[in-house]
Order: structure tokens, then C-alpha cells, then sequence
């Protein structure tokens, strides 16, 4: 039986991430999967590259998850071919310091719809937590994601199948210009001692599908979707190895002035500072056994394993996917 995946986030980079793990030639061409890959514009590039790449198995569908009415009739004319089985539900980052009651209102407006058309699986993108004891610390998009995931789970009650995915801090971040900020950022601001939980957004789409692949065992379940867990001196050395050079950084002068005036950039050390301590501290008692659920779905790849498919260039890169620039980290805006 052919199972229609909605994919919401279809042209981000952990959007395509899902669609090359079902559609891509690793997956066999028997993988019985068809993507209703969800845009704002079908005619632009971005959306052509999709249909090009997979002719047989993936239609593009033009909406705006801002208006419900939009997702609906896309739902109802599926029904046609058997309706939507499975949706993946990736919201794009409103920006540093950004006002996120939009990505809040997306998020619910697609559980809604997905509820209301049956959908068996619904696969919910989120991000790394701190532990239930600091649910209501969390501010802007944080606080959006822990209010859909939240909104999940109440219509779980009503007969949705959900599961959430909290990824890690992307490797992604790391790449150009600004990677090389967020390189020196992290290794002057953090303690030495505070390991980062990693991921590649590559394998958040590999774990999405290895959900897609077996729903009931990770029904109502959350997966955090993390590769590993390092200090920046062990990132550091792991693409030393990979690579034979060191990784990219500004300088430290540069990092401190940042920290000090970025309001965004402060809260994202604490944020990183604070998960790390409730993880070792035990105060998110659960962190392991949702680390190991999503090494379980796919088993992902250590920090060392993806600076070598770098350097190989293998990696499909995407600018501006994380709506950073040189200004916004200093306005944190």
C-alpha cells in the first residue's frame, strides 16, 4: 500500500532531509512512499528541484499553513488517491529574539487539520529541552514548540497518533561565516566541562522516517535526536581528525563582544549550560532512554563521521536556512 507522507517544511533542509531518506536511492525504489511536499509558491526553484529530483513519488502542493483553509482543501483533494497517512511537521525558525505566535499557530493549525482527516501518524519536529522541572522558563520559539507539542498531546486524547522529535543543536551552525561565530561564541562562553547535544539535520530526517517505518513503536513517544554529546575542545578535536584542519573561528575579541551585547546570544549559552547540567544532573531523568529511542529509529552519526562527509562534500548545503546573519547576532534580532 502506498502511504501519503504531507511534509510541511518540504524545501528546509530537515524537510528534504525526510523526503531523500524515503525517496532517495538508499531507500530501494520499492519504498512504498508518496510525498505531498507542502509550499507557499509550486513555481519557485526551490520547488521545481523537488519535482525534478522525484518525478514518480512526490507532488507538490501549494499552501499556507497561516491559513487553515489552505491545508484543508489540500487534505480533501487527496482523499481522492486515499487521503494523507502521514505528516511530517517542521516550522521554520522565525529569527533570533523573533516573535513566534506564528509558528505557534501553524503548528496547531496542522494538528488540527491532521486530526480531523484521520491522519494515522503525526510527526512533530520540536526542539532539545531542559527537563520538565523548566517548562515554563521557556521563551519565544521555545516556548511556540512546547505549546504545539502540548496541543499534540491533548489531541492525542481525541485520537491523534503523535510523536515528537526534539533534535539536538544543529552541526549546521557551524558552516561559513557564521559558523565560525558560533564556533568562537560557544568556545568562549561556555564552560569547558558542558558537553552540546549534537545532531546533523540529515539524520533528523532519518529518524523521522525510521518512525514513518514503524509508527506504533514510537506512538505518543518523544525522541530526542541527538548523535552525540561533546565540550567544543572534543568537537574541536573530532574535525581535527576528520579534516586535518582546525575548525573554523573568529576570534575570541570578536565572540566576547558578541556575548555582551546580544541579549539572544546570552540566552542561547544558558540554554545550552542549563540542558547540559539537568542531563548530568538527573533532573531530566527521561533524556536517556528519549536518546536511545531515536538511535533506535536510525542510528546516527557522530560528530567525527560528519565532518569527514564534509569535507568529502556529500553534504547538501542550503543558505540562510537558520535566518542568521552577522547583524542579527549582535541585535539578537
Amino acid at each position: 500500500m502506498m502511504r501519503n507522507i504531507f511534509v510541511a517544511g518540504a524545501t528546509g533542509k530537515t524537510g528534504q532531509a525526510l523526503i531523500r531518506a524515503l525517496l532517495g536511492p538508499a531507500a530501494g525504489s520499492d519504498g512504498g512512499w508518496h510525498i505531498s511536499a507542502l509550499t507557499r509558491n509550486a513555481s519557485s526553484p526551490a520547488a521545481k528541484r523537488l519535482t525534478e529530483s522525484y518525478p514518480s513519488n512526490l507532488t507538490v502542493v501549494e499552501g499556507n499553513l497561516d491559513d487553515r483553509e489552505s491545508i484543508i482543501k489540500i487534505f480533501e483533494n487527496a482523499k481522492n488517491e486515499g487521503g494523507i497517512w502521514g505528516v511530517f511537521c517542521v516550522l521554520a525558525y522565525p529569527g533570533m529574539g523573533a516573535d513566534a505566535s506564528g509558528e505557534e499557530l501553524q503548528g496547531k493549525n496542522l494538528a488540527d487539520v491532521s486530526l480531523q482527516y484521520g491522519v494515522e501518524t503525526f510527526v512533530y519536529s520540536s526542539a532539545m529541552r531542559m527537563g520538565p522541572k523548566y517548562e515554563e522558563t521557556l521563551e519565544r520559539s521555545h516556548k511556540a514548540k512546547r505549546n504545539i507539542e502540548n496541543h499534540c498531546k491533548e489531541l492525542g486524547e481525541k485520537g491523534l497518533n503523535w510523536t515528537i522529535l526534539h533534535p539536538g543543536f544543529f552541526l549546521e551552525n557551524f558552516d561559513g561565516l557564521i559558523g565560525s561565530i558560533g564556533v568562537a561564541v560557544l568556545k568562549n562562553g561556555l564552560k569547558p566541562e558542558t558537553d552540546i547535544a549534537f545532531v546533523a539535520s540529515e539524520d533528523i530526517g532519518n529518524v523521522a522516517a525510521g518512525v514513518f517505518a514503524s509508527p506504533e513503536k514510537y506512538k505518543d513517544k518523544v525522541l530526542a535526536v541527538v548523535c552525540e554529546c561533546c565540550t567544543m575542545r572534543q568537537l574541536e578535536d573530532a574535525h581535527q581528525r576528520a579534516t586535518g584542519k582546525p575548525i573554523p573561528a573568529v576570534p575570541a575579541s570578536f565572540a566576547w563582544i558578541i556575548t555582551r551585547i546580544s541579549k539572544a546570544t546570552q540566552s542561547l549559552l544558558a540554554h545550552i549550560e542549563l540542558n547540559y547540567n539537568t542531563r548530568i544532573s538527573g533532573e531530566y531523568p527521561s533524556v536517556t532512554e528519549e536518546i536511545g529511542l531515536a538511535n533506535q529509529a536510525y542510528k546516527m552519526k557522530g560528530c567525527y563521521e560528519w565532518f569527514k562527509l564534509e569535507k568529502e562534500g556529500t553534504l547538501t548545503e542550503q543558505k540562510n536556512w537558520n535566518q542568521l546573519s552577522i547583524g542579527k547576532l549582535f541585535t539578537g534580532r
